[in-house]
């Protein structure tokens, strides 16, 4: 089976973690068999677990599904990438970043 998991560090992100997560769809539809996307939100309490929430149906049609985990405070991105990693479903994984270059989701400065 074709399956991926995706990571998402997430403080800080209402703003910019819709784009990620409708470019993520487009690239996932037709690609994958099953992905999950989960979105690790650091307790910044900023609209970004909503943020996420609303694109669960956009990810649902490119076959991947969405998880949320929220932490009730800050943690750094080193814990919280550690923590989405130890959550995931899938062996194939990647983590991604909404504060990406364009185009690359690879790299996360």
């Amino acid at each position: 089976m074709n399956a991926l998991s995706i990571v998402i560090p997430a403080y800080k992100e209402a703003v910019r973690l819709p784009s990620t997560l409708c470019e993520i769809a487009d690239y996932l539809f037709g690609r994958v068999d099953a992905a999950e996307v989960i979105v690790v939100d650091d307790g910044f309490g900023d609209g970004t677990r909503d943020a996420a929430v609303r694109y669960e149906e956009t990810l649902r049609r490119a076959g991947a599904t969405i998880r949320i985990i929220s932490n009730p405070v800050n943690m750094g991105k080193g814990y919280i990438v550690r923590r989405g990693m130890r959550e995931k479903e899938y062996s194939a994984r990647m983590q991604t970043c909404p504060r990406r270059s364009k185009n690359s989701t690879s790299y996360c400065p």
